[in-house]
């Protein structure tokens, strides 16, 4: 049985918040901390079979000029074979989970998550939700 609310929120507030500030501090060096989450990912991922024909970039700056923007129609098919079992086609990891959109604009639309992008999520989410708890008075 899960503990009464009083003392369930306090190790997760104290986590939350933990993330918050480090988020906080980080807002001070944005450009900073979005290069290198950048670059980490394409270290991650350069071999990828999508990257390889743009030379494999392992910099923001190589990215920026060596792969063309797309939209999610163009990384449709890649992302077919990613949900039918098909490994290093957009990042070298295996997806984790698989969210379908709302598609509000142009149909619903398949976002594969490797671990990593998970722990990026939750990452990103803790500040938020520290702030909700504090916010509101969660104890």
């Amino acid at each position: 049985m899960p503990p009464p609310p009083s003392t369930a929120y306090p190790p997760f507030a104290r986590t939350a918040q933990a993330w918050a500030d480090l988020m906080q501090a980080a807002t001070h060096t944005c450009h900073t901390t979005q290069a290198f989450w950048l670059e980490a990912m394409l270290t991650r991922n350069h071999a990828c079979d999508y990257l390889r024909p743009y030379g494999s970039p392992r910099t923001v700056a190589a990215f920026r000029t060596q792969v063309p923007l797309c939209c999610y129609e163009d990384l449709r098919p890649a992302i077919e074979h990613i949900a039918n079992g098909a490994s290093h086609i957009l990042f070298t990891a295996r997806p984790v989970a698989y969210e379908r959109t709302g598609g509000s604009s142009s149909g619903s639309k398949l976002i594969p998550y490797t671990a990593q992008d998970l722990a990026d999520f939750q990452n990103n989410l803790l500040p938020w939700l520290a702030d909700t708890v504090r916010a509101f008075g969660i104890t």
